[in-house]
């Protein structure tokens, strides 16, 4: 197995918290961790890994394929279905500290 990779999802009363890794033979690397607003949680496990294969076939380093998953999943809570509606800019807006702005 050459990736091994998934989410860290921790309970604090009301706050809910999750952050992903990624297991390589480049070594082990974790996301920043975020707070989550949850309005459905369908649909995030297939953002977690379309965000996967984006950092795969962008040959993308370990660190930047995790930060762009965890920002892709947790963007994935904020909508209702099983197709999150946010583009690649968007979520790398995100990744990058730019949440309160509107984007086009």
């Amino acid at each position: 197995m050459k990736l091994f990779t998934g989410t860290l999802r921790e309970n604090k009363g009301e706050e809910q918290l999750l952050k992903g890794f990624i297991r390589s033979d480049k070594g082990f690397s974790v996301s920043t961790e975020y707070k989550l607003e949850i309005l459905d949680r369908i649909g995030t496990g297939d953002a977690f890994a379309s965000g996967i294969i984006t950092g795969f076939i962008e040959n993308w380093s370990d660190e930047r394929s995790v930060d762009f998953v965890i920002s892709n999943a947790v963007l994935a809570h904020t909508t209702f279905g099983d197709t999150p509606m946010v583009s690649k800019k968007i979520v790398e807006e995100y990744m990058n500290g730019n949440r309160n702005n509107l984007l086009r």
